[in-house]
């Protein structure tokens, strides 16, 4: 199902596991409040840094550390200083520390420590912008992979989600450093001709599915149109709301 109802207690609980299959419960992880969610676990030195949203702090990210992953300090406490943000993602490329929140698009932030004084730097797929199927969305929950690239260089590559209704589709693209020193990101840099057309005849085959749907509503109902979309969305196979 869906979940519709986001009141009450969320906690980040820590697993282990041997092979990466079967997950035994080790313990709750006690942090800065109980309406934490979105960890991501890096290592500095000799100590681990989660970062993580916490909603009772007006949606910060918040850092903590452990020497041993069981019992967690909250220090430095907040990441970022403007809040309003989830799915935080810190990671270390060009030789500094960078953290990426989803956030009225993906909100990146630099350090030159990795544990605190994130600086913010720019903001990427934060318009819908993309010629890709299912890509002309803003970027949401952002994972970064570094690779190496065909130059010899680490190349940094973005996950990313965009939605439609209820829908959610997994993208990929490519986070690179503009002259200016700030992160950037062109979303349809590994785009096509033929990508943008299969895009078009989706978004055409979708307008003429609710239109038959709704032609049909109108047919079983004296001609009479129907008030929303969730009347009509039956009455053709495979149709939702997100299309």
């Amino acid at each position: 199902g869906v979940y519709r109802n986001w009141t009450g207690d969320r906690n980040i609980v820590h697993f282990t596991s041997e092979d990466g299959i079967a997950w035994k419960y080790a313990d709750t992880c006690k942090l800065s409040s109980g309406r934490v969610i979105d960890p991501t676990v890096y290592k500095v030195k000799d100590l681990w840094y989660m970062v993580y949203k916490d909603e009772a702090d007006g949606s910060h990210t918040h850092v903590a550390t452990s020497k041993e992953m069981v019992d967690w300090t909250n220090n430095p406490g907040r990441a970022d200083p403007d809040g309003s943000q989830e799915a935080p993602f810190v990671f270390h490329w060009k030789g500094s520390w960078w953290l990426i929140v989803d956030g009225r698009g993906l909100r990146v932030y630099k350090s030159q420590t990795g544990t605190d004084n994130f600086v913010y730097n720019n903001t990427v797929l934060g318009a819908a912008d993309g010629t890709r199927p299912w890509d002309n969305a803003v970027g949401h929950h952002p994972g970064i992979v570094m690779q190496g690239g065909a130059d010899g260089e680490d190349q940094c590559v973005i996950f990313y989600f965009t939605q439609r209704g209820r829908e959610s589709m997994m993208q990929v693209a490519e986070l690179e450093l503009g002259a200016d020193g700030k992160g950037v990101c062109n979303r349809n840099k590994y785009a096509n001709e033929e990508s943008f057309q299969q895009e078009n005849m989706a978004r055409m085959t979708q307008a003429k599915q609710w239109a038959l749907a709704f032609i049909m509503f109108a047919d079983a109902h004296g001609n009479q149109l129907p008030k929303n979309f969730e009347q009509a969305i039956n009455y053709v196979p495979g149709l939702s709301e997100s299309n």
